[in-house]
């Protein structure tokens, strides 16, 4: 319940001949158990969010409505898991690596991950160290019985992303002392997307080059090249979206201009610059409803007075 002082445990469970469910990798005991808390986010709503969910009772009885294959696993395999947007992934997935680094023993076992995973995040996991031979994909439409799981809990909480996964986040992708000033800005554009664009972009363009400002495309750019470039950030404006899960590589006392749409603000982006040191200030512009109808995928015209009111305030 909301308001309810909440101490969040981390855990590193073994489970032996449990199916793993793809897509939201909920697991499943041998005796017919749900394993949700702590191994997918946002548990408290499984019962609108779970795919395979068909009813659930009063008393916490689901009736689940799961593919009819299965397939046997005989390994022993660590639940990373990989689907989601950007903050899932960077905040959900990434951060169980933490606790696997906490137990020599498990270096070399295998990694359940979703088909289809991207290629920007399969060299994210190159970059840090995990090669595509120790990824076991999940492919949908099938359960996988695997006879031992090791199963790291999640470290983060709904949209709340502890200092631990932060610090390991940056550990592992800043490579660089975040604590020393950055000079670059840099503006992120969304204009080659269908939504959450920012419509008026060209008309505050002189402001921004004025201000010294480039533009980063992040329609074409990777999570580990955008992650290169802001290394060195002194401030980035951006569109409130999931692009802002790359803040754990921005240093220390850099100007965060989150452009989001009037009534709407996610608490995401401010959970972890707050924790890092970074100033982050939201942008609030005018919504426009002509390619999307609802807010948070809307168009967004960004008034000239606010921005110029940003690039004020850092100087």
């Amino acid at each position: 319940p909301m308001g309810i002082p909440l101490a969040p445990e981390a855990f590193c469970a073994r489970l032996e001949n449990v199916e793993v469910l793809p897509g939201e990798f909920s697991v499943l005991s041998a005796d017919r158990q749900l394993f949700v808390d702590g191994l997918v986010n946002w548990a408290q709503y499984y019962q609108q969010r779970g795919i395979y969910l068909h009813h659930q009772s009063d008393d916490m009885r689901v009736l689940l409505k799961i593919p009819a294959q299965v397939i046997d696993v005989d390994a022993s395999c660590v639940l990373l898991g990989g689907g989601g947007d950007a903050y899932s992934w960077m905040f959900e997935t990434l951060p169980r690596l933490w606790s696997i680094e906490q137990q020599p023993d498990l270096g070399s076992h295998p990694f359940l991950v979703p088909e289809g995973l991207a290629t920007e995040r399969l060299a994210m996991l190159e970059e840090i160290g995990i090669s595509a031979d120790r990824l076991h994909f999940l492919s949908m439409g099938r359960t996988f019985r695997v006879r031992e799981l090791i199963a790291p809990s999640l470290l983060c909480v709904g949209d709340w992303v502890p200092p631990i996964a932060l610090q390991f986040l940056r550990r592992k992708f800043a490579a660089a002392d975040v604590s020393q000033q950055g000079e670059g800005r840099y503006f992120l554009s969304r204009s080659g997307k269908t939504t959450r664009r920012l419509l008026n972009q060209d008309e505050l363009w002189p402001a921004l080059q004025a201000a010294g400002f480039e533009t980063i495309d992040v329609t074409v750019t990777t999570p580990l090249e955008l992650m290169r470039s802001l290394r060195s950030a002194s401030a980035v404006i951006s569109i409130d979206d999931e692009t802002l899960a790359n803040l754990p590589v921005v240093p220390q006392g850099a100007w965060i201009g989150a452009i989001t749409s009037n009534g709407l603000y996610r608490p995401r982006a401010h959970m972890i610059a707050s924790q890092l040191g970074q100033n982050l200030v939201y942008l609030v512009g005018e919504s426009r409803f002509g390619n999307d109808q609802t807010l948070e995928e809307c168009d967004i015209v960004l008034p000239e007075a606010i921005l110029a009111e940003f690039i004020k305030r850092i100087g």
